[in-house]
């Protein structure tokens, strides 16, 4: 007997899905077209009522009425197929039965006749657009999981061919049943028939056999790197709470890294927000926010430390904190856990305040204070977080601490910052590192006009489609963006948050993607307990800044890194 694995959804049960639960639980099955009850047929299958019905078209139908609706047909069969489900495809245009069928049910409800139309219990739930909000909800789940299902599937005894259209080897009507690992699939001259775990059907023997494929070998099934290729265009989201959690196998797969490795490779990224809102709480309190969905996600407790101040970096799929102690932490989302940094993966010369950025799965870091926090430094390291090793560069021209590193058009450049302790004199000058090149050439005046000061924070800057962003968190509170060209800063428009001591301490500035996120307390507001992140999708346009949350705010600084993997 085959068993179904389980999984809990992630979001709480939605008042669409819970208005059509009820009647599910008290619907009779549904019958098939022609209105015959179940009972053996030719070639010893058996016909199932089922309680998902999925209507499409075939191919060629589809491609009459426009590319649109066998797109639409594709994706929405796509998105249950990810479901496990045992379901029913009936094809309108090959069948007036399931034709007039579906036209009654749709007119008795006062719906327009449309393709594909998924149908739950008897009861019409509704088209991709519908069907898709459903699942992005979570309420597609619980609206499946109430409808009982057939455990197996049946095929036609003389070609062993599985579907729910006359069978074109032998001529003989098949059963109607699809089990949830086999779906079908047309293609221009013939139907091909695909199987897809966790279903086997035998083609040998004269008697009917059925072999089950459990999660557990489904990876030896279909190949691991066709399985890895199917996986990297899951979103990211779904691998620690849904895949990972099927079985150990998974698991490794996930954890091993080859889904983010392939995901780098093809251009596929997400990128999220890492945020610590106030550092009062030792150790600090991280979330993550996916702007794709608006969700935010907790990120598990860093472990003690005995460090007050931090710097962050996101790289890869690891999330880098450096105390002022000199400890360092990495958060890996391969695992959900924190480790320290042990000697062999330890940056070489350890620094406090210095200018960072990541490309891909390589960082890049410069400048900083050293252990004793007397000494600028001017030398930089390159981390891989692949190998989880870190390489020297050449040192800069000038030692300097207090600055931002940012990567744009290939190279690295660490902006701002002050020249030493005991002189503590501003750098306006920036500095550009050529990877190819290994070496650094000085731009003057690159970060004047942005926060001149000495007593504030780094410079705030980030870097969308290769173009630098600064915000200015001084008096006028602008946003500006830096001209490649004629070396200076233009003022785009006004920061929709603000830095209540005027240094920036307790303001965040990153790229997420395509968007820029600012982080503070809201302009005109006196309350001190909570900040506000709004976004905005450069488009040369002055900025139109959306609220996106709001976040309490536990004093002593905002760290915040964003990580596109």
């Amino acid at each position: 007997m085959k068993s179904r694995v389980g999984t809990t959804s992630l979001f709480p049960s939605q008042s669409s899905a819970s208005a059509l639960l009820s009647p599910l639980r008290s619907t009779s099955p549904m019958r098939p077209p022609d209105g015959s009850s179940s009972s053996s047929g030719p070639h010893g299958k058996h016909e199932l009522q089922p309680e998902v019905v999925l209507y499409t078209a075939s191919a060629s139908a589809s491609r009459r009425r426009g590319q649109t609706s066998a797109d639409r047909c594709y994706a929405l069969r796509a998105l249950l197929r990810g479901y496990g489900l045992t379901m029913d495809e009936r094809d309108v245009s090959t069948s007036r039965a399931h034709h007039s069928e579906l036209k009654s049910l749709l007119a008795a409800r006062g719906c327009a006749f449309s393709l594909p139309q998924l149908l739950v219990g008897g009861r019409p739930v509704g088209g991709p657009d519908h069907v898709r909000k459903l699942h992005q909800t979570g309420g597609l789940r619980h609206l499946l999981d109430a409808a009982p299902r057939p455990c197996r599937a049946f095929v036609c005894q003389a070609c062993k061919r599985v579907g729910s259209a006359p069978c074109p080897k032998c001529s003989q009507a098949r059963n109607k049943m699809l089990d949830h690992g086999v779906m079908e699939e047309e293609q221009e001259e013939e139907r091909v028939v695909l199987f897809y775990p966790t279903q086997d059907v035998s083609m040998e023997g004269v008697e009917e056999q059925q072999a089950v494929v459990s999660w557990s070998n489904t990876i030896d099934v279909i190949g691991r790197e066709l399985f890895i290729r199917c996986l990297h265009l899951v979103p990211r989201r779904d691998y620690g709470a849904s895949i990972a959690s099927l079985n150990r196998e998974f698991n490794s797969v996930v954890r091993n890294g080859d889904i983010y490795r392939l995901r780098r490779k093809n251009g596929v990224a997400e990128h999220w927000l890492y945020l610590c809102c106030g550092n009062n709480n030792n150790p600090p309190e991280w979330d993550a926010y996916d702007p794709s969905t608006g969700r935010w996600i907790h990120v598990p407790k860093m472990p003690p430390s005995g460090s007050y101040f931090w710097d962050s970096l996101a790289v890869g799929t690891e999330l880098l904190l450096f105390g002022e102690t000199g400890v360092a932490l990495r958060y890996s989302i391969l695992t959900n856990s924190w480790t320290g940094l042990p000697d062999a993966d330890a940056i070489n010369t350890p620094r406090y305040l210095f200018g960072a950025a990541s490309g891909g799965e390589k960082a890049y870091v410069a400048g900083g204070l050293d252990s004793s926090r007397t000494n600028a430094l001017s030398s930089a390291e390159m981390y891989d977080s692949e190998t989880h090793t870190w390489t020297p560069l050449p040192s800069m021209n000038r030692a300097r601490y207090g600055c931002s590193g940012a990567f744009m058009d290939g190279k690295f450049y660490v902006i701002g910052g002050v020249s030493s302790t005991s002189s503590r004199e501003p750098l306006t000058c920036g500095e550009e590192y050529d990877l190819n090149l290994r070496s650094w050439r000085v731009i003057d005046n690159m970060s004047q006009g942005l926060n001149e000061t000495v007593d504030g924070a780094p410079p705030l800057i980030a870097v969308v489609n290769n173009e630098l962003y600064g915000a200015d968190y001084s008096e006028n509170n602008d946003l500006k963006q830096y001209d490649k060209l004629d070396n200076k800063w233009i003022t785009l428009g006004k920061l929709p948050v603000q830095s209540k001591n005027k240094d920036a301490f307790d303001m965040g500035f990153r790229a997420c993607g395509d968007r820029l996120i600012v982080i503070g307390r809201p302009n005109n507001s006196t309350d001190e307990k909570v900040v506000e992140l709004h976004s905005w999708i450069p488009d040369g346009q002055p900025p139109v800044w959306n609220f996106v949350a709001t976040r309490p705010y536990r004093g002593n600084g905002i760290l915040c890194a964003a990580m596109g993997c």
